[in-house]
């Protein structure tokens, strides 16, 4: 005599709806046990003095407390093994492309709770319209201009004061990312290299992701050469739709009450960021990024942990 089929989860949980439907038109109460048994039949029937909807509940929230666990213990495991991968990587074309060891392990312990944190929490969550919005007034774009429809962000601009833990955040966003191959680079180092230096252009495209730290801290050339080198990199990443991640001291423009400030102390005003790389690179961060600024605060002068 062949057995029955066991059922499908699906088709229990649709059976029980279905009982448990007969039993609200009939205006009886029925605990899941009941409705359980009345699906399953004599030969599974369970005692309903033991299995009440209280214990149906705790159990429920044992699995949902063990599978937690075993969540967090996976994801530990992984970012313990992701955070070896950022901090001993090598480029194929022989240059280092290692994330520092100090902001991986700021990193792995990181509680979100600075605005560095936040901003790259949104970013890898796909922020929506209104961070958008923002980045646009912050960048001087008009609330009304026409644009066509934002694609996800992939370019991550963290602006703010020195020790704000916008390293850190970054070197976040890469640990908790599967990127095959990510990299880091200063922007100090990418200048002073250049856009001729064979390895690095040919390192370059091997990241799946790239972090430029401390853009802003770079000499700049009366002839541009930098400023057209970040534009041919941020245009290639936005180009192959790979994430890239910005860290910056500078503002977003020069504002009025900077301006005002630097007139007052018989200076002229700095170049910030719009200012300083041009429309293009501003363009590309308004269209699929993100400009997160991310406070004055020092966390290394507060002894805060970021």
């Amino acid at each position: 005599m062949n057995e029955p089929a066991h059922e499908s989860d699906d088709e229990i949980d649709r059976e029980v709806i279905s009982v448990e439907d007969s039993y609200e038109r009939r205006g009886e109460p029925a605990t899941l046990t009941t409705l359980l048994n009345d699906v399953l039949g004599a030969p599974a029937a369970l005692d309903p003095n033991k299995f009440t909807d209280a214990w149906w509940r705790e159990r429920e929230q044992e699995l949902a407390d063990a599978r937690a666990k075993n969540a967090a213990a996976e994801e530990r495991d992984r970012m313990r093994i992701r955070a070896d991968v950022l901090m001993h990587a090598e480029g194929q074309s022989g240059l280092r492309c290692r994330f520092p060891r100090w902001a991986v392990e700021g990193a792995r312990r990181a509680s979100g709770d600075t605005l560095a944190m936040k901003h790259s929490r949104m970013f890898l969550a796909a922020a929506g319209l209104e961070s958008a919005a923002a980045s646009r007034r912050l960048l001087g774009e008009r609330d009304d201009d026409d644009e066509p429809a934002r694609e996800p962000s992939r370019i991550l601009v963290l602006a703010g004061g020195t020790g704000g833990g916008k390293t850190t955040a970054a070197a976040w966003i890469a640990l908790k990312s599967d990127d095959a191959m990510p990299g880091f680079i200063r922007a100090s180092e990418l200048e002073r290299r250049g856009r001729y230096d064979k390895d690095l252009r040919g390192w370059i495209p091997e990241r799946s992701s790239l972090v430029i730290d401390d853009l802003g801290a770079e000499l700049l050339d009366a002839k541009n050469v930098f400023r057209s080198w970040l534009d041919e990199i941020i245009d290639a990443f936005y180009s192959s739709k790979r994430r890239l991640v910005i860290t910056t001291n500078l503002k977003s423009r020069i504002d009025d009450a900077h301006r005002a400030q630097c007139a007052a102390s018989g200076v002229d005003a700095e170049p910030q960021f719009r200012e300083r790389y041009g429309d293009r690179v501003r363009s590309r961060i308004v269209q699929v990024g993100q400009w997160a600024e991310c406070g004055n605060l020092d966390l290394r002068e507060s002894g805060a942990r970021p």
